[in-house]
């Protein structure tokens, strides 16, 4: 919630700033925090949102495009419409492969990101060889970039994939990598998820002791990620987020009357001096013919 809340007073400092990168960065950030909720239609909303400032902004760096891209095609994942996952995904990837001259800025490479989350498309479709490879690819690729979360992210989704398969001692094997690299930061999400698969594990496995270790480790983490408290602040910052999305598109329909209301105004006027002159033309002419039969 307080992340929330500073993501909202954020943007609208960027707002009234017309800060586009600003603003469009703000949005990508909220989206996130719906995202890791796995609240996706909202942060599609803020997603949308922020590729359309970024795209209108004409910044030169890519970086936060390709994220914003790549954060479309992983909530369309989440809401299992993989042609929309596929179609945006691919347009990160294409530019995060071209060269990139003068280098990455100071939000880095987001290739190891991008790789995760074509693997895990090729995990939705079946096809384990193509996701495994990625998900290699992805936390090779973290390893230069020190991007930790990203590592732990791909170690996770590869034990997911090897429990699917049946596979339990290698999805133990990276669960417990996902883990070690997770709790160095703060990454509850991936802690939760980690323990809770490892307990789960263990537990097939009969092996109590472990079992209650990785269970505390996941009760923990549900604790802080599911405070009843919490989740009713950020209903409460997500209502009024909402108010303030209607108070805005009010006024900007307010604005688009007046605007059309002034228009009238304005063609009506020319169209009064239009036929001002015109009248007066006619008069003149009229005149001119008098003058001249009375020749």
């Amino acid at each position: 919630p307080a992340a929330l809340r500073l993501n909202l007073q954020a943007l609208q400092l960027n707002e009234d700033s017309n800060d586009l990168t600003g603003t469009a960065r703000t949005l990508n950030q909220t989206g996130l925090l719906y995202f890791a909720l796995d609240d996706f239609r909202p942060a599609l909303r803020y997603f949308f949102r922020a590729l359309q400032l970024y795209e209108q902004s004409g910044s030169p760096d890519d970086s936060q495009l390709i994220s914003v891209l790549t954060n479309l095609g992983a909530s369309y994942e989440g809401l299992h419409q993989l042609d929309s996952t596929a179609h945006y995904l691919n347009r990160a990837h294409a530019l995060t492969v071209a060269p990139h001259p003068n280098g990455w800025s100071c939000w880095g490479n987001p290739l190891p990101y991008v790789l995760r989350e074509i693997g895990l498309l090729h995990a939705s479709r079946g096809q384990t060889v193509q996701a495994i490879a990625y998900y290699h690819r992805s936390a090779a690729a973290a390893v230069p970039e020190n991007d930790q979360r990203s590592r732990s992210r791909a170690y996770q989704y590869l034990a997911e994939l090897y429990r699917s398969r049946q596979l339990p001692d290698s999805s133990v094997f990276y669960a417990r990598q996902a883990l070690k690299v997770g709790q160095t930061l703060p990454f509850t999400l991936g802690i939760l998820r980690n323990s809770a698969l490892l307990s789960n594990a263990f537990e097939a496995q009969r092996r109590p002791d472990s079992t209650l270790k990785y269970l505390r480790i996941m009760l923990t983490a549900q604790d802080s990620l599911h405070d009843p408290q919490r989740i009713k602040q950020l209903d409460a910052i997500g209502f009024a987020e909402q108010l303030r999305l209607r108070q805005l598109e009010e006024e900007s329909t307010q604005l688009n009357s007046s605007i059309r209301m002034y228009m009238l105004w304005a063609g009506l006027g020319i169209l009064a001096l239009t036929a001002l002159l015109l009248g007066g033309y006619v008069w003149r002419q009229r005149r001119a013919n008098l003058v001249l039969q009375q020749l």
